[in-house]
């Protein structure tokens, strides 16, 4: 498996009978990753942070479902995000309701979005400006790389409406980014 420094399996075995060292070096392992994703996807700190202690909670509950298919990082990666979709959808903050016969001429002329230079930093930023649905697709697709299937699962959705949804929040962001770079680029021009 070779995670990292530590014995996994070892490590996992000694979690599920109750190993409280076992459970922080898992935590340390999986905790900085699973947090950012609460993060990205329920915006406010508060809530965030108690997702992600639901999400670590069910981490721990389901160890022994943990099988070495994917990384540790990945399963509970999994979790987090959707422990942070069960939060929004009883919240009711995730409006995603398409009729995708409203949008198909999209699907037609779906042109490449021109790449930008961006950090980091500015990107996650111009993400925070979109919508609560189109962050969402941001962040499934784009940044986890679940599938359109995953996320029609997900998000019960159709597949189509998964793919319509992002081509349109590619679209924003794009507006977005454009928008950011040509205050940016005047705001330079006015300094003496």
């Amino acid at each position: 498996m070779g995670e990292t420094m530590f014995d996994l399996e070892k490590t996992i075995r000694a979690c599920m009978k109750g190993d409280s060292r076992a459970q922080r070096v898992i935590y340390d392992h999986i905790g900085p990753r699973m947090r950012g994703l609460c993060l990205r996807y329920v915006a406010n700190k508060d809530d965030a942070e108690e997702v992600f202690h639901d999400a670590m909670l069910k981490v721990f509950r389901h160890l022994d479902k943990y099988r070495g298919e994917s990384s540790l990082n990945t399963w509970a990666g999994r979790i987090a995000v959707n422990t942070a979709l069960d939060f929004l959808r009883k919240e009711k903050r995730q409006p995603i309701t398409v009729n995708i016969a409203d949008h198909e001429h999209e699907f037609a002329e779906a042109d490449e979005i021109n790449e930008l230079s961006l950090t980091a930093e500015t990107a996650l930023q111009n993400i925070r400006k979109l919508n609560d649905s189109y962050q969402l697709l941001i962040n499934l697709h784009i940044i986890e790389e679940f599938s359109h299937r995953e996320i029609a699962d997900m998000l019960k959705i159709t597949e189509q409406a998964s793919r319509s949804m992002l081509l349109r929040a590619k679209r924003a962001l794009y507006q977005i980014t454009l928008q950011s770079i040509q205050h940016h680029d005047t705001k330079r021009a006015s300094r003496p």
